[in-house]
């Protein structure tokens, strides 16, 4: 009896360490290809220079809000997985596109990542940032006019108000004022 608990604490002890030893480090290698219009992400996954199967890798593209995942795939049998590069995906100025590849969560190797760039991009639509142009999303000058209609009828409004109120309470004074016409 008194083993068997012995068996299970140690048994116990050494689970978080356990998890850590089945942990190995793999390689990642990307490249990219065109082929037939067709732009295509491969990413090479080795373990000490042999290709690893059956691992999964994301793709995403660094964007300013953070990554943005670009696809999923499976190793094949030789370690590639290949991604199809979406056609219409902008980038910077010089067309340069940050491309990451991850192993993430996997139950055999550590989380690993790779990073390249490729000028792949579309040239960024420079037509959303026309400066003379209204809309809803606007600040102040480039509000819309019915925008600023309303919001000048609305405190004109509250001020007419404000003014006719103070209006009516000095007439109110005057007819309460004693004189000899009104005098009981």
């Amino acid at each position: 009896m008194k083993t068997t608990k012995r068996i299970v604490i140690t048994l116990l002890m050494l689970l978080p360490f356990m998890g850590w030893a089945q942990d190995k480090e793999a390689t990642l290698t990307m490249s990219f290809d065109i082929e037939d219009s067709i732009k295509t992400a491969i990413v090479l996954v080795e373990d000490a220079g042999v290709p690893a199967a059956e691992v999964e890798v994301k793709l995403f593209a660094e964007r300013l809000g953070g990554l943005l995942p670009l696809g999923e795939a499976t190793t094949d049998e030789s370690g590639e997985a290949r991604f199809e590069f979406p056609v219409d995906l902008p980038g910077d100025d010089q067309h340069i596109i940050h491309v990451i590849a991850k192993v993430e969560e996997n139950d055999i190797y550590m989380d690993t990542e790779i990073s390249e760039d490729i000028a792949w991009g579309v040239a960024p639509n420079m037509d959303i940032l026309k400066p003379l142009e209204r809309s809803l999303s606007a600040g102040r000058a480039r509000a819309p006019i019915y925008f600023i209609l309303a919001s000048v009828l609305i405190i004109i409004g509250i001020w007419g108000t404000l003014c006719y109120i103070v209006y009516q309470l000095f007439r109110l004074r005057k007819l309460g004022t004693v004189n000899d016409q009104n005098y009981l």
